[in-house]
Protein backbone atom coordinates (compact mmCIF):
# COMPACT_ATOMS: atom_id res chain seq x y z
CA UNK A 1 0.00 0.00 0.00
CA UNK A 2 2.81 2.36 0.86
CA UNK A 3 4.58 1.71 -2.47
CA UNK A 4 1.44 2.65 -4.42
CA UNK A 5 1.12 5.89 -2.47
CA UNK A 6 4.79 6.69 -3.04
CA UNK A 7 4.41 6.02 -6.78
CA UNK A 8 1.39 8.28 -7.01
CA UNK A 9 3.15 11.10 -5.21
CA UNK A 10 6.23 10.65 -7.42
CA UNK A 11 4.14 11.48 -10.50
CA UNK A 12 3.76 15.22 -10.72
CA UNK A 13 3.25 17.75 -13.46
CA UNK A 14 6.11 17.80 -15.91
CA UNK A 15 7.30 14.24 -15.28
CA UNK A 16 7.16 11.59 -18.00
CA UNK A 17 5.34 8.45 -16.80
CA UNK A 18 6.75 6.46 -19.75
CA UNK A 19 3.41 5.44 -21.26
CA UNK A 20 3.08 5.63 -25.04
CA UNK A 21 -0.08 4.97 -27.12
CA UNK A 22 0.16 1.95 -29.36
CA UNK A 23 -2.04 -0.11 -31.69
CA UNK A 24 0.23 -3.20 -31.37
CA UNK A 25 -2.16 -5.22 -29.20
CA UNK A 26 -5.23 -4.43 -31.31
CA UNK A 27 -5.95 -6.42 -34.49
CA UNK A 28 -5.57 -4.42 -37.71
CA UNK A 29 -9.25 -4.68 -38.64
CA UNK A 30 -10.22 -2.97 -35.36
CA UNK A 31 -8.04 0.05 -36.14
CA UNK A 32 -9.47 0.21 -39.66
CA UNK A 33 -13.00 -0.07 -38.28
CA UNK A 34 -12.48 2.73 -35.74
CA UNK A 35 -10.88 5.13 -38.20
CA UNK A 36 -13.56 4.36 -40.79
CA UNK A 37 -16.35 4.87 -38.26
CA UNK A 38 -14.89 8.19 -37.15
CA UNK A 39 -14.60 9.40 -40.74
CA UNK A 40 -18.13 8.26 -41.56
CA UNK A 41 -19.58 9.94 -38.48
CA UNK A 42 -17.88 13.23 -39.36
CA UNK A 43 -19.13 13.03 -42.95
CA UNK A 44 -22.70 12.37 -41.80
CA UNK A 45 -22.47 15.25 -39.33
CA UNK A 46 -21.21 17.59 -42.03
CA UNK A 47 -24.06 16.61 -44.36
CA UNK A 48 -26.53 17.14 -41.48
CA UNK A 49 -25.08 20.63 -40.93
CA UNK A 50 -25.55 21.50 -44.61
CA UNK A 51 -29.14 20.26 -44.50
CA UNK A 52 -29.67 22.29 -41.32
CA UNK A 53 -28.39 25.45 -43.02
CA UNK A 54 -30.74 24.87 -45.95
CA UNK A 55 -33.74 24.31 -43.66
CA UNK A 56 -32.90 27.39 -41.59
CA UNK A 57 -32.62 29.45 -44.77
CA UNK A 58 -35.98 28.20 -46.02
CA UNK A 59 -37.56 28.94 -42.63
CA UNK A 60 -36.08 32.44 -42.67
CA UNK A 61 -37.34 33.07 -46.21
CA UNK A 62 -40.86 31.84 -45.38
CA UNK A 63 -40.95 33.89 -42.16
CA UNK A 64 -39.83 36.98 -44.04
CA UNK A 65 -42.44 36.48 -46.77
CA UNK A 66 -45.22 36.08 -44.19
CA UNK A 67 -44.03 38.87 -41.91
CA UNK A 68 -43.58 36.48 -38.97
CA UNK A 69 -40.84 37.95 -36.79
CA UNK A 70 -41.03 35.08 -34.32
CA UNK A 71 -40.40 32.54 -37.07
CA UNK A 72 -37.50 34.60 -38.36
CA UNK A 73 -35.98 34.74 -34.91
CA UNK A 74 -36.31 30.97 -34.55
CA UNK A 75 -34.71 30.43 -37.96
CA UNK A 76 -31.78 32.67 -36.99
CA UNK A 77 -31.33 30.67 -33.80
CA UNK A 78 -31.31 27.43 -35.81
CA UNK A 79 -28.76 28.88 -38.22
CA UNK A 80 -26.47 29.86 -35.34
CA UNK A 81 -26.84 26.41 -33.79
CA UNK A 82 -25.95 24.76 -37.09
CA UNK A 83 -22.95 27.09 -37.46
CA UNK A 84 -21.73 26.04 -34.01
CA UNK A 85 -22.24 22.39 -34.96
CA UNK A 86 -20.24 22.90 -38.13
CA UNK A 87 -17.36 24.36 -36.13
CA UNK A 88 -17.45 21.35 -33.79
CA UNK A 89 -17.44 18.91 -36.72
CA UNK A 90 -14.53 20.72 -38.36
CA UNK A 91 -12.64 20.76 -35.08
CA UNK A 92 -13.25 17.07 -34.49
CA UNK A 93 -11.44 16.29 -37.72
CA UNK A 94 -8.27 17.87 -36.37
CA UNK A 95 -8.66 16.00 -33.05
CA UNK A 96 -8.99 12.66 -34.86
CA UNK A 97 -5.95 13.43 -37.01
CA UNK A 98 -3.93 14.41 -33.95
CA UNK A 99 -4.73 11.26 -31.97
CA UNK A 100 -4.28 9.04 -35.02
CA UNK A 101 -0.78 10.43 -35.49
CA UNK A 102 0.00 9.84 -31.81
CA UNK A 103 -0.93 6.15 -31.97
CA UNK A 104 1.19 5.19 -34.96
Amino acid sequence: MNSVASRLTALSAGTDPGVRPSWELVPGWVRTMFTGAAGTAMSIALVACVVGFILAGVMLWVAHRQGSYGGGSTAKTYALAVAAGTIVVAGSSSFVAFFASQAS
